[in-house]
């Protein structure tokens, strides 16, 4: 493989991974309430899963 090659493969693992990244971020900024109040902040909760099974 020439050199060329090598940064024709570079460029398109950066492509992908940004427009991954791309993706995840428009997905987190319409779903932040969501993931804020199901994911972040959840364990402030009584109901937490994870307090029920302490408790018995």
């Amino acid at each position: 493989m020439a050199f060329t090659d090598h940064i024709e493969e570079l460029r398109w693992h950066l492509i992908r991974a940004i427009s991954v990244i791309a993706l995840a971020a428009i997905f987190a900024f319409f779903n932040i309430e969501w993931i804020f109040t199901h994911i972040i902040l959840a364990p402030a909760h009584p109901d937490f899963i994870s307090y029920h099974w302490f408790d018995r």
